[in-house]
């Protein structure tokens, strides 16, 4: 690259032809400030652009992406005349979609006499990005023969935005049609298959890797570490990480973070001894998975190290690993260390760093700094239903009841609701989604003849509920009543009257698990004999015997 701008200066009076194709050769090694700086230096030098020039400028523009700079390129093909070209017109629809501005893509790309693969590809992910997946369906339904780019373009487009099973089903139906696939289609899908945390569909999937081209792609195989480990199988996770024969950082990272999810925290040290020993120096993704590893198995001192020996690594930490130092320290209630911590980073703490401390306020009922963190939190972002739940958390714990009325009140003055609890599981193929009270379930009347079959041998058993924790906390599904139906006790109920005596259940659950279904869930592994692995927002449990590979540290 140095060689081609050496080269580029030494003409005296370069042509548009040269100002273009240097301009290009930046932008095709990423440096599109760059290239942007040798379009502003062509101006002052009174070059001409030519339609080829605002092609190559406006990609750059979408690469970073800058808006400001589009606008101003578009000004100029406008004055120029070049705004009934093809290939501009294309490069101003893929600007305007990568920098999210949708609705003036949309206008630019109906007006199009001819438009090119990369422009409705740009339309696709622009709607997808968006979140306007059902749009982003209907300009891919458009394309008579999509090619490989628009299919990987729609499968990602929901898999991003959490329609996994959509994004599975338009896979199996390229797969049917015979279209040749690349890695991004595979590694697209596979992070689907983690979404829904199905275990079968995840073996599925692996075998259908395992008979194909991608075998022993490392991109691929981590995308299946990953995979298995968000569908409760860490074992699955460790065998494909076993059989992988060159792993990168990447993959080793992977491995880690699937470790520390489970909340297998020594595992994850181990590995990352067996890393260092292979060879292969680790990366900030690496020191974050290991961080989260030690906050969730409570290995404080383990966790302290490792943040400091990053320098040996020339590793300069970000805010996600100061996070974790905040949650290591504060989940095991050091939360004034913590806080000393937080007082001397080298930078501003964010959502992340005062989101930790409050957390950890809320576990070990630490008023003033909870209201410490809270009042930062709600600076940075005022509208976190969140953040007012966990400060309410901590009120009640104090039995401070004027402050969590008052918060609700701002609540709702706010227009704050707390996101909706919901549970699956699932059964022969089937995916079964549950919230909390459902009865829309054809089966639900056996459903909650099981529940109430449950609540007694649990209390025969000895299990009480903590009422207060019920009534006054907001992060869960509220009210006394409706506890025993929460949406993971329903899934765990369907479970049990669907499958035979000793069968493992796994469920998936969007909101973070209670105090009281934590221990009940405790109780029924050991009353039904069953292994019960659920994933809540926070991380794995799995239940066995009545215990939790937690250890109630979560």
């Amino acid at each position: 690259m140095r060689y081609a701008r050496d080269l580029f200066d030494d003409f005296p009076d370069p042509d548009v032809f040269l100002w273009n194709a240097i301009i290009r050769c930046h932008s095709r090694h990423n440096l599109f400030r760059d290239a942007l700086g040798l379009y502003s230096k062509m101006q002052l030098l009174w070059v001409s652009p030519d339609s080829f020039t605002f092609t190559c400028v406006l990609k750059a523009c979408s690469a970073l992406p800058s808006l400001e700079m589009g606008r101003r390129v578009q000004c100029q093909i406008l004055r120029r005349g070049f705004d009934s070209d093809v290939f501009v017109q294309n490069g101003l629809v893929t600007f305007y979609a990568k920098c999210g501005e949708i609705e003036l893509a949309n206008k630019v790309f109906w007006r199009l006499s001819e438009r090119t693969i990369v422009t409705w590809t740009s339309m696709i992910s622009g709607y997808a990005k968006c979140g306007l997946v059902t749009v982003a369906r209907l300009f891919f339904d458009l394309v008579e023969t999509p090619n490989l780019v628009l299919w990987n373009a729609m499968i990602s487009g929901y898999s991003k935005n959490g329609l996994a099973q959509e994004a599975i089903e338009l896979f199996r139906r390229m797969v049917k049609k015979n279209v040749i696939l690349d890695s991004i289609s595979v590694t697209s899908t596979i992070s689907a298959c983690g979404q829904v945390g199905s275990i079968d569909l995840a073996k599925w999937m692996d075998e259908y890797i395992a008979s194909s081209e991608f075998k022993d792609a490392v991109v691929v195989n981590t995308a299946l570490i990953d995979m298995y480990a968000k569908c409760g199988s860490i074992n699955l996770s460790r065998d494909v990480f076993n059989r992988t024969k060159d792993k990168d950082v990447v993959m080793w990272s992977a491995m880690i973070a699937a470790y520390a999810v489970h909340g297998e925290g020594q595992e994850a040290i181990d590995l990352f001894k067996a890393m260092r020993k292979a060879g292969v120096p680790p990366n900030d993704v690496t020191f974050v998975s290991l961080l989260s590893a030690c906050k969730h198995s409570g290995l404080v001192e383990d966790g302290w190290k490792l943040f400091h020996c990053m320098s040996e690594y020339s590793i300069q930490p970000r805010h996600q690993h100061y996070a974790c130092v905040v949650d290591l320290l504060g989940r095991a209630g050091y939360l004034d260390r913590a806080y000393e911590f937080i007082r001397n980073m080298p930078m501003e703490p964010g959502l992340s760093i005062w989101g930790a401390l409050l957390t950890a306020c809320k576990i070990h009922q630490h008023v003033p700094l909870g209201e410490l963190a809270a009042e930062r939190l709600f600076s940075l972002d005022p509208y976190s239903t969140g953040h007012h739940v966990q400060l309410s958390n901590i009120y009640a714990s104090a039995r401070m009841w004027d402050r969590v009325s008052k918060l609700r009140v701002l609540m709702k003055e706010k227009g704050l609701s707390k996101d909706l609890g919901y549970s699956s599981i699932e059964i022969n193929g089937k995916l079964q989604v549950f919230q909390v009270g459902d009865k829309s379930h054809p089966r639900f009347k056996e459903i909650f003849e099981e529940l109430e079959s449950l609540e007694r041998r649990l209390k025969e058993a000895g299990f009480s509920i903590d009422a207060e924790s019920v009534l006054h906390d907001l992060d869960h599904e509220e009210t006394e009543e409706t506890l025993c139906n929460h949406s993971e006790r329903i899934a765990i109920a369907y479970g049990l009257i669907s499958t035979p005596p000793g069968t493992t259940l796994r469920i998936i659950k969007n909101l973070r698990a209670c105090v009281n279904c934590h221990a009940a869930i405790k109780l029924i592994s050991k009353v039904e004999n069953r292994e019960i692995v659920v994933r809540d927002a926070n991380r794995f449990h799995h239940f066995k015997d009545g215990n939790c590979s937690c250890g109630d540290y979560w």
